[in-house]
């Protein structure tokens, strides 16, 4: 029994360039199989990374720092599977695999005194629900879901799961035995849980439900490979957030927003304010188009647009009107984009003085996607377009969040009729 780890840049989507920072997978081996690779929640620079030497290279303070954490994480690994190789030769737990090993770390696991959840060669209705979770997992690789986000978020809630069975002193239920009661009390539950990432926020209703789900999708998964008779959690209802109110900046506010004058440490944040206002990009997906412009805008039969991908699911195209308005933005010198944090940061201060005032909904980069929506709309542009410009699967989408019928819009139409 040995282990391998190794570490790599997360490949980009095909056609698309390494982001920086890009985040690091780990990627472990045990007895010859290999694992797809997860997430070491690091991320570096591209330019300072060393495959072959499996480091980043250079004496940088990030540099440094992500050695040593990855350092950290290859001996954690390796300890787990020597402590789980030791119980195994002392007859008290199975023997290390692939996914013993990685769920031991996910939920943080340092040594297995009794056999990890895993999923057995022909799951049984009477399996733990952890261990339904994890077959699905398996399923979910064996038909090649590229998308190592959405595995990596069911082995890594079961760390949640781990933790209510713990404070609960509730035996784990089975595939066969779990119920929509037992899954709405874990609900209630996760409701006054922290992420995992953000220990000072409470996880949201669509996190919590989304989690509950999960445990829906394993016991269907058996249901429908003809292991359960039924799924017990098919009748599995949710409390669902009401949706959020469509927010967007009105024209007054837009044309303040774009006669504003700042200090020189606010203007990049202003300049890329405004190009979100204009184009309804999400904010990586604006750098993408400002560090090669050539690549992205064309000659359509209506004039020039900008088309480009999201960089997020569902990966649709947008294709986006090309208005004077970014000219006027171009002609500018272009300033380097500034963190994210720093840029609601910039915005908060900037959403007093044009005038925005919603409490409870902070002025954000989606607040400026909801806005160019709203800009189009204006300009008599279909919901049609509008959605297709968003990038949005169906226009059920642009109409439920990012448009909405006030004043203002029957304002542009009096105006309008009034002119003809």
């Amino acid at each position: 029994m040995a282990i391998s780890v190794r570490f790599r840049l997360r490949p980009p989507a095909p056609g698309k360039p390494y982001s920086n920072p890009n985040p690091i997978q780990v990627r472990i081996t045990v007895d010859g199989t290999e694992d797809a690779g997860f997430s070491t929640k690091l991320k570096i620079d591209p330019l300072l990374w060393d495959q072959d030497g499996q480091n980043p290279r250079g004496r940088s303070e990030q540099a440094q720092q992500v050695s040593r954490a990855l350092t950290k994480l290859k001996a954690k690994l390796e300890r787990i599977e020597g402590h789980q190789a030791d119980d195994y030769e002392a007859g008290n737990g199975s023997r290390p695999t692939v996914q013993s090993v990685k769920l031991a770390y996910l939920i943080g696991v340092g040594r297995q005194t009794k056999p990890l959840p895993a999923p057995p060669t022909v799951p049984l209705p009477s399996m733990p629900i952890s261990s339904a979770v994890l077959a699905y997992v398996e399923y979910l690789r064996a038909n090649g879901l590229k998308d190592q986000k959405t595995i990596a978020a069911y082995e890594r809630n079961l760390r949640f799961l781990a933790d209510y069975l713990t404070e609960q002193a509730d035996p784990e239920p089975t595939a066969l035995s779990i119920t929509c009661q037992w899954v709405r009390r874990y609900r209630h539950y996760l409701s006054g849980r922290v992420g995992l990432k953000r220990k000072d926020k409470l996880l949201g209703s669509g996190q919590v439900n989304l989690i509950c789900r999960q445990l829906f999708h394993a016991t269907e998964h058996l249901y429908n490979i003809g292991i359960l008779e039924n799924n017990s959690l098919a009748g599995l209802k949710l409390d669902y957030a009401p949706p959020k109110e469509v927010v967007f900046l009105t024209p007054d506010q837009v044309e303040r927003l774009f006669s504003l004058r700042v200090a020189n440490f606010e203007r990049a944040s202003l300049w890329w304010t405004r190009l979100l206002c204009l184009t309804g990009l999400d904010y990586p997906d604006a750098q993408r188009y400002v560090s090669d412009r050539a690549s992205y805008e064309q000659k359509g039969t209506g004039g020039k647009k900008i088309v480009i991908r999201r960089g997020k699911k569902p990966y649709n195209e947008c294709n986006i009107p090309y208005s004077s308005g970014l000219d006027v933005l171009f002609a500018e010198s272009v300033p380097e984009p500034p963190a994210l944090g720093k840029l609601c940061y910039d915005m908060a201060k900037f959403a007093p003085i044009i005038g925005y005032d919603h409490p409870g909904i902070p002025f954000t980069p989606k607040v400026c996607r909801k806005t160019a929506g709203s800009i189009f709309s204006w300009d008599e542009y279909t919901v049609k377009a509008v959605s297709n410009i968003l990038g949005h699967s169906t226009t059920q989408t642009t109409e439920r969040h990012y448009l909405k019928i006030t004043g203002v819009t029957v304002d542009l139409e009096m105006q309008k009729r009034q002119k003809l």
